[in-house]
């Protein structure tokens, strides 16, 4: 029996299909995670049957968060609060449900393929969760977060400052800024999120413009700010490629670049020696996580001739490099073939054994070893 890996993730109801779209993209890909399902003040019955539904309630925040296009609505204060409600979340999980050894995942991700590579850091896990590296060592917000200024170097003026000096935390203990969108965590780190939460839970008597100020990145400004404080440095390497449209998506996929290339700000197509190692897309909100969903599904289609006892596979992708397509029977593998996919044009495969005699076909796509494709 396969021992299945616990993935918690959470939702406002507005928030329900981005959810429901990255447990529907990972299951492309795996058949080892179980999914717990946290729906923020409304209940949900799940449809998918490696998915837990665990219903978690806060007064303070009111079911009336939207998305503006595909972003968040941040003018909405409750957007906030409901984001200070992850720590909460991951304590329950260690406290009541008594997981270990956990990802827990952002809503607005979505897998690019396999993500097993991140089952090796588990192992690195000591009493406080790894998250990633962040791509920049100084986040700007608001108006300030740069701290070289005036001809010199100004501390005050570093985003997290506020609210490390009003939790008295030396700001020379200060690293390079990390995300939290990803994170990985076991019993051990039960003190740490104790503490990560009840930071966390002080926002949810601010004002707005005080959350700007003491908590511009939310929950992500109090983590990075607690791991600093214990001087906790160890850090996942940065696994994550920011999207603002579906085209980046297709840039990921198609682009065969020697160095890493910004296409906008924020978002950085990785060389391609470097392409497997990111396993997510950040930021995918609203209806773009519906189209990104939709992509993965269709990148490749694939047709039989039973007569010619042949399969033709083509895809929308330019990808203009090898892949490699493992064709299986059940669990065994029967062929192994790596060429070139082009878009538009259709490859036959034939193999020795009659398509008509397999009990189950599953064809597997594979790109620099990483599954990308699953029919």
């Amino acid at each position: 029996m396969i021992e299945k890996i616990p993935v918690v993730l959470y939702c406002t109801e507005n928030y329900l299909e981005g959810s429901l779209n990255l447990i529907r993209s990972l299951n492309l890909y795996h058949n080892d995670l179980t999914f717990y399902l946290y729906t923020v003040n409304f209940l949900y019955k799940p449809t998918i049957e490696n998915v837990n539904s665990v219903f978690i309630t806060e007064e303070q925040i009111d079911s009336n968060i939207q998305f503006k296009g595909t972003r968040n609505d941040i003018g909405n204060t409750n957007v906030y609060k409901a984001i200070f409600l992850k720590s909460r979340i991951i304590l329950h999980s260690l406290e009541t449900l008594k997981l270990n050894n956990t990802i827990y995942l952002d809503s607005d991700l979505l897998p690019t393929g396999n993500i097993s590579n991140l089952y090796q850091y588990f192992d690195k896990i000591t009493h406080y969760p790894l998250i990633q590296q962040g791509i920049y060592e100084y986040q700007i917000a608001f108006g300030r977060g740069n701290p070289f200024h005036n001809g010199g170097f100004d501390e005050t003026n570093i985003l997290e400052y506020p609210l490390m000096k009003k939790h008295f935390i030396n700001i020379q203990n200060r690293k390079p800024y990390s995300v939290a969108s990803v994170m990985l965590y076991n019993q051990n780190c039960i003190q740490f999120i104790r503490e990560y939460n009840w930071l966390n839970n002080l926002a949810f008597d601010m004002t707005r413009d005080e959350i700007e100020y003491f908590y511009p990145f939310c929950d992500e400004t109090s983590v990075n700010t607690l791991l600093w404080k214990y001087q906790y440095n160890d850090r996942l390497p940065l696994m994550q490629m920011n999207i603002s449209k579906i085209e980046n998506v297709l840039e990921y996929f198609e682009s065969n670049y020697n160095e890493e290339l910004e296409v906008e700000p924020f978002v950085f197509v990785p060389k391609n020696s470097e392409r497997k190692r990111f396993i997510f897309f950040h930021g995918i909100k609203g209806k773009m996580s519906d189209d990104t969903f939709m992509f993965q599904q269709n990148m490749f289609k694939y047709r039989l001739d039973n007569n010619e006892n042949k399969m033709y596979i083509s895809s929308n992708v330019n990808f203009s490099r090898d892949l490699e397509i493992n064709i299986f029977d059940n669990d065994q593998k029967t062929y192994s073939l790596i060429t070139t996919i082009n878009k538009g044009i259709e490859y036959w495969i034939s193999t020795s054994k009659q398509f008509l005699d397999y009990k189950k076909l599953i064809v597997k796509i594979y790109d620099d070893g990483k599954l990308i494709f699953k029919i």
